[in-house]
């Protein structure tokens, strides 16, 4: 691991516990939040994990219902 892979997590981790955008900002020294927001800052699959289950149901409501085809599938 490297400094920089713990600086990545390190600072996700804050975000992901709660801490404001600009204090995580200024904790790294950056010019500003949005630095931090679209450099340093990333969504790991279970963070996102909560999202995608709660658009599944909306998702499915608006998906045609699947057809049963007989013999082969026509492309």
């Amino acid at each position: 691991m490297t400094p920089h892979t713990i600086r990545h997590t390190a600072l996700t981790w804050l975000e992901e516990d709660g801490i404001a955008i600009e204090m995580i900002s200024k904790l790294a020294a950056h010019s500003g939040p949005e630095i931090t927001r679209q450099v340093y800052l990333h969504a790991r699959p279970e963070i996102l994990r909560p999202a995608a289950e709660a658009i599944e149901p909306r998702l499915q409501q608006q998906l045609p219902a699947p057809t049963k085809s007989r013999g082969n599938p026509q492309p």
